[in-house]
């Protein structure tokens, strides 16, 4: 959880707004159906302006014992489900635990408390992030899905496409088909989808990271999980280098191009998506497809 989020009181409007079964439908309600699976005595709301969910921390007067976490759709709580699951099979550590589900409302998950500290990216914390990153990507998977990875990625710059209207994401949404028509993408992996600091503790340079928010998981692109990591380290050489290391994997030429093209995609398609939105994601999306434009550019010469 960041440390940095100040306790509230959610309001009343924000509240109704989650639409909760009755049983469930208050904060003293929520607290009674902590109770029934673990020790809690108040919980705690934080305005933490989560994107697809609204966090407390059940608390006791010794300190934090676990995180309610509902999110604000079933598909989201459903994809941070499933991962959980396959994590738990997996034995892989490094995550929260999924503790209970609400049996009235499916979007209501009970997670086990992480110590730590949310962590800058640097070389240790690059190093441990692909170390995690690695494993989390070897867990096995068997891709059933009907549409190869090429065409799903093909079908998703030709929506982007659709509702684009800069005339400079146009001749790069292009420019990325083609390199993915040129690629071969392989099977999908499991897949974090949001892999960034901000979803990182860190308890001491000797312990593996702890990865949070699982509800953007989903089959996909291995490459996909690098883009947040290779946009923050362009001019960081040797943090990326350190993330390789623990990821043991250097791209070749092709995946140099194709991660590249995937920052660029991520860009164009949160610029659309935030077009009444945060002007600080809107700038860091804008950046992120001019990033991608130079750097395209530049590896072609």
């Amino acid at each position: 959880m960041n440390r940095q989020y100040s306790a509230i009181v959610m309001n009343e409007k924000a509240f109704k707004k989650l639409k909760l079964p009755a049983d469930i439908g208050d904060e003293s309600a929520l607290l009674r159906w902590v109770r029934r699976v673990h020790h809690a005595d108040f919980l705690t709301f934080f305005d933490g302006r989560h994107e697809q969910s609204h966090i407390w921390l059940a608390r006791t007067q010794a300190g934090t014992e676990a995180v309610l976490k509902i999110h604000k759709t079933h598909g989201s709580a459903r994809r941070e489900v499933d991962a959980y699951r396959v994590i738990e099979r997996n034995q892989l550590c490094g995550i929260p635990r999924l503790l209970a589900q609400c049996a009235a409302d499916s979007r209501v998950l009970l997670l086990s408390f992480e110590l730590g500290t949310h962590a800058e990216l640097n070389v240790d914390t690059a190093l441990r992030a692909g170390q995690f990153l690695q494993m989390f990507h070897r867990m096995p998977y068997t891709d059933t899905d009907a549409i190869s990875l090429t065409d799903a990625f093909q079908l998703r710059v030709d929506a982007l496409r659709a509702r684009t209207i800069d005339p400079s994401h146009l001749r790069f949404l292009d420019h990325c088909k083609g390199q993915i028509a040129a690629s071969s993408l392989g099977p999908r992996v499991l897949c974090h989808r949001d892999f960034r600091p901000g979803n990182w503790l860190s308890q001491s340079m000797e312990a593996p990271l702890t990865v949070l928010d699982f509800g953007h998981c989903r089959p996909g692109f291995w490459l996909t999980d690098l883009v947040h990591i290779r946009a923050m380290t362009v001019a960081r050489p040797h943090v990326w280098m350190a993330f390789l290391s623990g990821y043991e994997r250097i791209l070749n030429e092709n995946e140099d191009n194709l991660l590249w093209a995937l920052i660029g995609l991520y860009g164009v398609a949160t610029c659309l998506r935030t077009d009444q939105g945060s002007g600080v994601i809107q700038s860091r999306a804008q950046n992120y497809v001019d990033l991608a434009r130079q750097m395209l550019s530049s590896l072609a010469r």
